[in-house]
């Protein structure tokens, strides 16, 4: 519908246009069919084209995690890395590592679980049938003589949990590395175990830089230096000599510790760091944990450990590398 107004004064013309609003909804509604129609199957049909593409692509992933839930606690073999994609390989790699140290750990501990169990068997029989005579026992010296017997076996009992328990607490205690004056805490633990050196009349000297500092955890180098010391006073004669140094070499300070005992020979030198090992040579009562629980710390301080014949030929000298702080 038009209308037309035309005004002679101020000649202007006004044009009206007009549409029916039913058939603008109609043409409206006709759009939206047209469009709503394609969209009802494009969107699920991309929808399940999306899901297929997520699960083919995430399917190796699930077969990595079946693997692995299907694995009993003593299965810790190497999972099969050679079908994954490109962009899964580091992790499989870094799983079957992970897996490689859970396995050498368990390994170990399991070994030492064993090993311990049967150094603890004997003083424990020896304890038990001790006991027993104490009970039949006649007379009172016999009955004082195996009193005696008792009293060491109980100390030998004792010498031998505490070295399990530092050889477990060298292995698995987290360890906070800091500077520590390596020459005095040397001196300290010579200083504790005086009285018993003084016991055997033992000449103990201590030479050295009184600066020197090594990164270590405290209380580990002390136990350390007293594992060390405690075999040296152990199997060093009467009225024998231990000396001590503290010297600079390169980038680590070096502890040498010789004694005057009966030394060990260069075909055991590498079997007396392993746990329960004990010289064929040895005379002495021991555990055979000492070197080893001294071997474990000196490898978490990334030094090194050797063992020599002193100068004079006679005895062994422990050289210990630890890196400067």
């Amino acid at each position: 519908m038009e209308n037309l107004h035309t005004g002679r004064a101020s000649n202007r013309h006004s044009i009206e246009v007009g549409e029916k609003k039913s058939l603008r909804d109609k043409l409206v509604a006709n759009i939206l069919l047209h469009l709503s129609f394609p969209l009802l199957i494009l969107v699920p049909a991309v929808g399940l084209l999306t899901w297929l593409g997520i699960k083919s692509g995430l399917g190796t992933i699930r077969s990595l995690v079946k693997e692995i839930r299907s694995r009993s606690p003593d299965d810790l073999s190497s999972i099969p890395i050679g079908n994954l994609p490109r962009d899964l390989s580091p992790l499989g790699q870094s799983i079957n590592q992970l897996l490689s140290k859970l396995e050498h750990s368990l390994t170990a501990e399991r070994r030492f679980s064993d090993d311990a169990a049967h150094q603890l068997r004997t003083p424990l029989a020896g304890l038990k049938l001790q006991l027993h005579m104490l009970a039949e026992a006649d007379t009172e010296s016999e009955r004082q003589a195996l009193i005696d017997d008792l009293r060491r076996s109980n100390d030998r009992a004792a010498h031998l949990v505490q070295q399990l328990l530092q050889a477990a607490r060298v292995s698995h205690e987290p360890i906070s590395l800091q500077p520590v004056p390596l020459y005095h805490a040397t001196a300290s633990v010579i200083a504790d175990m005086a009285p018993v050196a003084a016991e055997k009349h033992l000449d103990i000297s201590l030479e050295g830089n009184e600066q020197a500092c090594v990164r270590a955890d405290e209380l580990l180098i002390r136990l350390m230096i007293s594992n060390l010391m405690d075999n040296a006073i152990k199997y060093t004669p009467d009225s024998g000599k231990i000396r001590i140094n503290v010297l600079p070499q390169d980038a680590m300070w070096c502890l040498s510790i010789a004694d005057t005992g009966p030394g060990i020979s260069e075909s055991e030198r590498e079997a007396v760091f392993h746990r329960f090992y004990r010289a064929d040579s040895s005379t002495v009562e021991g555990t055979g944990l000492g070197l080893s629980i001294v071997a474990d710390i000196v490898d978490r301080f990334s030094g090194s450990i050797s063992l020599h014949t002193p100068e004079t030929g006679k005895g062994l000298l422990v050289g210990i590398l630890i890196p400067k702080a």
